[in-house]
């Protein structure tokens, strides 16, 4: 029995270019400045985030901080070319996001990203998958918030 399979699991977690998500990694790769204020910025990433499917969960407003709760991402089902078998596959993701400036600049910051495949959090994700897939996306809909906003 052959099956059709797009390799989703590769996509994400796997061996091409696994990079850990740690603080190093994402305040160099999930971080963009912006020509806006702090507070407008903290509000318009708080947006985007709803707008994604997501809620907050938890908010350090002094701090311009706050974490999503988990939530969907993307869903793959497979089935074989008869019909007779088929596997599914759930992505979840937890965004923990953070912003300094002042009243005419800020920079935007996930520092902390947490992914589940199936139920299961993958310590290492493939680079190649997130960044265009999450973090770039995330960037690009908070830009176009910021100006369609603030």
């Amino acid at each position: 029995m052959k099956l059709i399979f797009i390799p989703l699991l590769l996509l994400i977690a796997g061996c091409a270019s696994l990079v850990k998500m740690d603080q190093e990694y994402l305040s160099k790769n999930a971080s963009q400045s912006f020509n806006h204020s702090s507070s407008s910025c903290y509000k318009a990433a708080k947006t985007v985030i709803k707008d994604i499917g997501g809620k907050i969960q938890k908010e350090k407003k002094k701090k311009l901080k706050f974490s999503s709760n988990r939530f969907h991402h993307s869903r793959l089902v497979t089935v074989s070319e008869s019909g007779s078998t088929a596997s599914e596959v759930q992505n979840y993701h937890k965004f923990y996001v953070g912003v300094k400036g002042n009243k005419s600049r800020c920079v935007v910051t996930i520092f902390k990203y947490r992914v589940w495949i199936n139920n299961q959090e993958a310590n290492e994700l493939n680079e190649n998958f997130v960044k265009p897939r999450v973090f770039e996306p995330f960037f690009n809909d908070l830009k176009s918030q910021l100006e369609d906003t603030f």
